[in-house]
């Protein structure tokens, strides 16, 4: 196949609503909304926004994307289920539910396994056959939407009776379904048996698009997507960073980048900006990132190994199946115990902040490698964690190498009155620019002692400095200590990240006091940004680590 012959693989986002069923997490209005604005921004084709007639939510949000909210490239579908068994299809208040959604996509679910139509449904076969003939011949007619049906338990029906599962397909083709999706709703098939069934029924089924929908029960999700793709399947239903019911559906992120790694040339969304998305969707969805999620995980291209580390200086793809910036990722190297100070030179290339001089010298001069790696070791033997959190990482090359004047000075110990159910009061006494412009703040919010810190630390700095206002805590951790390293003796780690609209940075803080260790990451938060918002402030920067190395 040459290059300019691309198979187009149509990408159809189940996170609004099979996302919605991850344990733990509640999608609401908004959180919706933006998992389609990002779907939007990387080009996804479909977003299935909901199920509209068993919710409210997804009703509102199926009405949003379609009247207010402009999407330049994703299209809106919508969820539904064949009629039910004890009513004709114009009684039937979901699916004229689904017409009056008007979304661009109608997306039926109907079953297409014996087993299941006896002992899920509960009716004969043939009556089943005929539920899923009666709703697509109504929407058809109802409806200018284009209809698709989710065959459910697809290839557990065709290994009992594939003549039945084959039949469920018939009867929605013949009455207007363009698009056929083999489930395998328990994610227990293997790659090899989902590709020959692929395979079979887009024979039968010549001039249709034949679709994927696997679910991640024996880890195979991926896998069994990129099988049913190899053997013709073109359109593929998944989840951003895997999330659904049970073990989750076969992740967008890992398929995407798989099919773009594929020599085969598919034509797919946008490779580089991948690992942006799985981040917004980590964020929308309060769920923590997987750092180990191929690809886009903050550890995909992290090495901590010593000659791992030497290996990928001289080739990358000594220990790389691929760039990371593919993918808009980056590689990061990790201290260790094993690496030692000749890690110190690569870290400081990666770290913002760090002016061309600098990084030449950390380079030549082991000395200085030696006092970087001995201030970082102190850190990380009273808790500090630098491997997510750059920007402090950053602070503490500057500080160690005495070019950094900190903007914020604490006179006394900031002070926090919290009101179990009420409002938390914050008191704080800084200095500015090291000068005893003392600038006593008195804050109270209903959002916590970090709030109430935030809000007093902004309130004694938006003179001196406005662009404070443009910072804007975007994910915020808290690790507490476990029994196996010491219980409540030791420290709790909290990570955070910041933005001020272009860009983000992320900081880190450590005490046996949680609120000491979130006040220290939100003053770096702070230092950080004012730092790499004012470029006179850099420029000041630089002649101090000038001054510093021609001195030393």
């Amino acid at each position: 196949m040459s290059t300019t012959e691309k198979t187009s693989i149509e990408m159809y986002d189940v996170t609004p609503r099979d996302g919605d069923q991850t344990d733990g997490i509640s999608l609401g209005l908004q959180e919706k909304l933006g998992i389609a604005g990002v779907d939007d921004a990387i080009q996804i084709d479909w977003v299935e926004a909901g199920f509209p007639s068993a919710s409210g939510v997804d009703a509102e949000v199926i009405h949003h994307l379609m009247n207010k909210q402009q999407l330049t490239h994703t299209k809106v579908a919508a969820f539904g289920m064949t009629r039910r068994k004890d009513l004709p299809t114009d009684k039937d208040k979901a699916l004229r539910t689904l017409v009056d959604s008007r979304a661009q996509m109608l997306t039926i679910v109907g079953k297409a396994s014996t087993l299941q139509v006896r002992e899920a449904l509960r009716v004969k076969p043939k009556f089943n056959l005929a539920m899923i003939s009666d709703t697509f011949h109504f929407l058809k007619n109802e409806s200018d939407a284009e209809l698709t049906f989710d065959a459910e338990h697809f290839f557990d029906g065709y290994k009992h009776d594939s003549f039945y599962a084959l039949s469920a397909l018939r009867q929605a083709a013949n009455n207007g379904a363009t698009r056929l999706v083999l489930c395998d709703t328990n994610g227990g098939q293997m790659p090899e048996d989902i590709a020959k069934v692929v395979e079979a029924v887009r024979k039968k089924f010549e001039g249709l698009t034949i679709g994927i929908h696997a679910h991640n029960d024996r880890e195979l999700a991926v896998a069994n997507t990129l099988a049913a793709v190899h053997a013709g399947a073109t359109h593929v239903q998944g989840s951003w960073n895997g999330m659904g019911e049970r073990t989750g559906n076969a992740n967008l992120s890992s398929v995407i980048a798989n099919l773009g790694l594929d020599q085969r040339e598919y034509k797919i969304p946008q490779l580089d900006k991948l690992t942006d998305a799985s981040k917004k969707i980590s964020q929308i969805t309060r769920l923590q990132p997987n750092a180990r999620m191929p690809f886009v995980g903050s550890s995909a291209f992290a090495h901590k190994g010593g000659m791992h580390i030497a290996a990928v200086q001289r080739n990358a793809y000594n220990y790389e199946h691929a760039r990371p910036e593919t993918f808009g990722n980056k590689r990061r190297f990790l201290l260790s115990k094993q690496s030692g100070k000749s890690v110190i030179p690569l870290i400081i290339d990666t770290l913002p902040l760090m002016p061309d001089n600098l990084r030449q010298a950390v380079r030549s001069r082991p000395d200085l490698q030696q006092k970087i790696l001995d201030a970082i070791e102190q850190e990380e033997a009273r808790g500090l964690r630098f491997q997510d959190a750059e920007a402090s990482l950053a602070l503490l090359v500057l500080r160690t190498l005495d070019v950094f004047e900190p903007k914020i000075t604490c006179v006394n110990k900031p002070w926090v009155h919290d009101q179990i159910g009420g409002t938390t009061t914050a008191v704080t006494k800084i200095k500015i620019n090291g000068f005893n412009d003392f600038r006593h703040t008195v804050s109270d919010s209903d959002g916590g002692a970090l709030s109430a810190l935030d809000m007093a630390l902004n309130k004694a700095l938006v003179d001196h400095f406005p662009q404070v206002q443009t910072f804007t805590l975007t994910d915020y951790r808290v690790d507490l200590p476990s029994a196996s390293h010491g219980g409540t003796a030791s420290p709790v780690h909290t990570w955070m990240q910041y933005t001020n609209g272009s860009e983000n940075w992320e900081t880190t803080g450590a005490d046996h006091d949680s609120t000491k260790a979130g006040f220290d990451a939100l003053k770096d938060a702070i230092e950080f940004g004012l730092l790499i918002s004012d470029e006179s402030a850099q420029k000041r920067l630089n002649r101090a680590i000038e001054d510093k190395l021609r001195s030393s």
